[in-house]
């Protein structure tokens, strides 16, 4: 099976280069599910199948784009800073 996301295409951050607009739009669901459960029940009482589950997407897609919940979390809080210091 091919990866979404090769280890050797993303940028300094660690943020992968998504070529497709299925790959991005994906990504983007992800984080924006992600962002959403964590501030409605906090990081302890979220689990990956539910990011994939609110995304819309299946728990093996989630695993595509990134290796666990403690990824995800530190992708979104990445972005948030990169905006704020804008």
């Amino acid at each position: 099976m091919q990866r979404a996301v090769r280890p050797d295409s993303s940028d300094q951050a660690g943020t992968p280069k998504l070529l497709q607009a299925r790959s991005r739009r994906t990504f983007a669901q992800l984080l924006d599910a992600a962002s959403a459960l964590f501030s409605e029940h906090g990081y302890d009482a979220v689990g990956t199948p539910d990011i994939a589950a609110r995304a819309g997407v299946s728990v093996g897609s989630f695993y595509r784009y990134f290796t666990d919940k403690r990824h995800i979390y530190m992708e979104i809080i990445r972005r948030r800073a990169e905006v704020r210091l804008a």
